[in-house]
C-alpha cells in the first residue's frame, strides 16, 4: 500500500469513528470481545466458574410520581439475570427492557406487583450484548413514596471446555483469517484505485470535448444569426424584384390586347392591378 493510500485509510478511520453505523458498532464490540478472549489465560477461560455480578439495596426510595431504574450492561448473549424485590407498604409497577444495538424490547412488560404482600422473584436469559434496565415505576401514585428492597444477579454463560481453544490456536486462526482478508481487500482497493484513475482521465477528456463542442456551438449560432439576417434581406429583394417583374410584364402587352385582357377582369382584379401600377410608379 502506498503512502497516499495509507493517509487516505487514516482519514477513513477518523471519519468512521465519528459516524459509526449500528453494524460497525457491533463489529467493534465483537472485536473487543475477541481481544479480551485472546488476552485471557487459557486455563482460566476454560475452567474457571462464570462470574456472578450482584446489585442490591435494602432501602431504595421511589419518590411519589417517580421511578427508579437499574441499568445493567451485558457483554455476552445467554447471560442469566435473576432478581427478587419487595416493597414495604404498597404495590409498585415493575418492568424490564433490553436495549440492543439497534432496538429496544420488553423482557418483562409493565406489571403492577403486590410486592408488599410477598417477594417477587424471576429470572431471564438475556438475548445478546446490550443493556438491561430494571424499572420500578411509581408514577401512578402522586402522594405515596415506596421503600424498595431488591437483589439482582447477572451470571455469564459457562464456557464449553470441550471446544475451548487455547489463545495460541485461536490467535493463529484469527491471524490467518485477517491476513487473507487484508490481501483480498488490498487487491480490491488497488483495482478500484486504478479504475478511479482511468475514470478521472475519461472525465477530463469528455470535459475537453464538451468545451470544444460548446465553442463550435457558439460559432454555429453566430453563423446562423448572420445567415438568417442575410436570408431576410434577400427575401425582401425577391419581393421587390417580383413586383417589378409583374409591372414590366403588364407593359409588354399591346394596348388592344391589354384592353381585351382587362375586359375579363373583375373589380377586385382591377383593384389589384391599380395597386401594382401604383407600386411600380413608386419604385
Amino acid at each position: 500500500m502506498t503512502r497516499r493510500a495509507k493517509e487516505q485509510r487514516q482519514k477513513r478511520l477518523e471519519l468512521k469513528r465519528a459516524a459509526d453505523t449500528p453494524e460497525e458498532a457491533e463489529r467493534r464490540l465483537k472485536w473487543a470481545l475477541l481481544l479480551k478472549t485472546l488476552d485471557a489465560p487459557a486455563r482460566l477461560r476454560a475452567l474457571s466458574a462464570p462470574p456472578m455480578l450482584t446489585w442490591h439495596s435494602s432501602h431504595a426510595i421511589v419518590a411519589p410520581a417517580g421511578r427508579f431504574e437499574l441499568p445493567i450492561r451485558v457483554e455476552e448473549a445467554g447471560s442469566d439475570l435473576s432478581y427478587t424485590f419487595e416493597t414495604k407498604d404498597m404495590d409498585i409497577d415493575f418492568s424490564i427492557t433490553f436495549e440492543g444495538l439497534t432496538s429496544v424490547e420488553y423482557l418483562v412488560h409493565p406489571t403492577r406487583c403486590a410486592s408488599h404482600e410477598s417477594t417477587v422473584r424471576g429470572s431471564l436469559d438475556i438475548p445478546g450484548p446490550g443493556t438491561v434496565v430494571l424499572v420500578w415505576d411509581n408514577e401512578y401514585s402522586w402522594f405515596n413514596a415506596k421503600e424498595l428492597s431488591y437483589h439482582v444477579g447477572l451470571k455469564t454463560p459457562e464456557p464449553d471446555v470441550s471446544t475451548a481453544k487455547s489463545p495460541v490456536s485461536l490467535l493463529d486462526v484469527e491471524l490467518d483469517s485477517r491476513k487473507q482478508q487484508y490481501r483480498t481487500l488490498n487487491e480490491s482497493y488497488d483495482m478500484l484505485q486504478l479504475q478511479c484513475t482511468k475514470r478521472a482521465t475519461s472525465i477530463q477528456v469528455i470535459e475537453r470535448q464538451i468545451e470544444e463542442l460548446q465553442r463550435e456551438l457558439h460559432e454555429e449560432k453566430d453563423l446562423h444569426a448572420v445567415e438568417s439576417a442575410e436570408a431576410e434581406r434577400v427575401g425582401r429583394q425577391i419581393d421587390s424584384v417580383a413586383a417589378e417583374l409583374a409591372a414590366l410584364s403588364w407593359r409588354t402587352l399591346s394596348p388592344p390586347l391589354f384592353a381585351h385582357v382587362l375586359a375579363y377582369c373583375s373589380r377586385e382584379d382591377w383593384k389589384r392591378w391599380l395597386v401594382s401600377i401604383s407600386y411600380t410608379a413608386m419604385i
